[in-house]
């Protein structure tokens, strides 16, 4: 075994041949959405070892497509190092082992404000005036990095048969009672956020088969919430339409990362329904799963920061709109209602 070169380290004629990461993964979430594993599409229960996937060096817990990513390898360990973290640690990585990139992205970038002719505009001290754009496409950095399952000398995971310091479902309602959220129990069967009241709609908690339906489909609905203008503003559009679809990949992501990070069981199979669109949607553009994953990440901060802050006894302010998106959310106009047509009880 050799500790003195990454043991996947690819020929320079290999890094040539390889196709961009975005491409890559893309095909790897397409190839899982259409046989119906992609991490968000399988269901799972408090006390199984579904820990995010995080760096015990660093102390990173990975977010995003970075989360998303990791959690597609199909190991059993939620922990990754990079090779020189491992061996700092005195470890050692398993001969042939394969590494998984780490993707650092720039969404916004720093430009020079410019004057009508094209020169720059400078403050009072000379210095040139900057503005921050947001990108459509992202700069990307890479690290590899490789799980515990292939890192010899790592002590073994220490997992309690209770994984979580809460009970799942009053974590549940404490994150719906801290939104604030207007949720109404006036439906038969189906659930939905409405955007034109700013209201969500579900059966009563009594027609689900158990607690963790309840929830989980109340925080799905809880996520499509967080697009209002006052909150993380996301633009949708009608049912069936593909800004729609795009919509339901980051509330069901933003779901099953919430599910993961707080042991609320995860229930996807109402949603299966939108599979062909997400395909659809991220074969259209090989950067819109990591749009998704990082929409789905600030709904999941989103929501968790409204929990800490009643835990704390901070009020929060009725309407809180992202600063740098104030004038712009100021002048737009609200989109089509959000309603979910699926069916979530007593039908298929």
């Amino acid at each position: 075994m050799a500790d003195t070169q990454k043991p996947d380290a690819p020929a320079a004629d290999d890094k040539q041949k390889r196709k961009p990461f975005h491409e890559e993964f893309t095909e790897k979430i397409v190839a899982q959405l259409e046989a119906g594993t992609a991490p968000w599409l399988r269901p799972w229960h408090p006390g199984s070892a579904n820990l995010a996937p995080h760096n015990p060096a660093s102390g990173t817990v990975y977010k995003g497509v970075n989360r998303l990513n990791l959690s597609m390898s199909g190991y059993g360990d939620p922990r990754w190092m990079t090779f020189r973290q491992a061996k700092t640690e005195g470890y050692s990585i398993k001969e042939g082992s394969k590494s998984e990139p780490v993707v650092f992205y720039q969404w916004t970038k720093e430009e020079t404000l410019r004057d009508e002719k094209g020169k720059p505009v400078l403050d009072k001290d000379g210095n040139e005036q900057k503005f921050t754009i947001q990108l459509d496409k992202p700069i990307l950095r890479f690290a590899r990095v490789f799980n515990g399952e292939q890192i010899v000398g790592i002590p073994p995971m220490q997992l309690t048969e209770k994984s979580f310091d809460w009970n799942p479902v009053e974590k549940g309602e404490s994150i719906l009672a801290a939104s604030g959220a207007n949720i109404k129990h006036d439906q038969s069967n189906r659930a939905f956020y409405r955007m034109r009241d700013d209201s969500i709609h579900l059966p009563p908690r009594e027609n689900f088969e158990d607690a963790g339906k309840y929830y989980g489909t109340a925080l799905h609905e809880l996520g499509h919430w967080t697009r209002h203008p006052n909150r993380l503003n996301r633009e949708s559009g009608p049912f069936g339409s593909e800004q729609y679809a795009r919509e339901e990949l980051r509330a069901e992501i933003a779901s099953w990362m919430l599910a993961q990070d707080t042991g609320i069981p995860h229930e996807p199979g109402q949603h299966a329904a939108y599979v062909q669109s997400w395909i659809t949607a991220v074969k259209n553009d090989p950067f819109e799963i990591q749009r998704a994953c990082r929409d789905a990440e600030q709904i999941r901060d989103y929501l968790l920061g409204l929990e800490r802050k009643k835990e704390l006894g901070i009020e929060a302010p009725e309407a809180m709109p992202m600063p740098e998106l104030a004038e712009e959310i100021a002048a737009r106009s609200l989109p089509e209602d959000m309603e979910s047509k699926r069916r979530i009880a007593g039908g298929p």
